[in-house]
């Protein structure tokens, strides 16, 4: 918006005659196309944001449907369960295990 408007009175102002010389509305104009590329920039930036927010927000959605139907004591393997909230399993040479969730807590066993 702001940079449309810029453009606007660069425009109106070289439609006029008036002491603005050809370099002045070159820099100027240069100017708002600079601002423009930062402004395109930062979008971009936030809707890659978003993108990533909207995907962890699906994540954990899903999360919590399947703890939401989930028995409240696990007698058995839940697979569902079991991928939501586990990333990764390490085995140590030790013979001990390392789980790391998804909200990022690694526990070794």
């Amino acid at each position: 918006m702001v940079v449309s408007e810029l453009s606007r009175k660069a425009i109106f102002h070289a439609a006029h005659p008036c002491d603005n010389t050809a370099s002045d509305l070159n820099d100027q104009s240069g100017g708002y196309l600079e601002r423009l590329k930062a402004t395109n920039s930062k979008i971009f930036e936030l809707e890659d944001a978003k993108r990533q927010k909207q995907h962890k927000s699906r994540l954990l959605g899903t999360f919590i449907r399947n703890l939401a139907t989930a028995p409240l004591a696990l007698t058995e393997f839940n697979e569902p369960l079991w991928m939501t909230a586990v990333d990764s399993v390490k085995v140590l040479t030790t013979g001990k295990l390392i789980f790391s969730f998804r909200n990022g807590i690694d526990v070794e066993v």
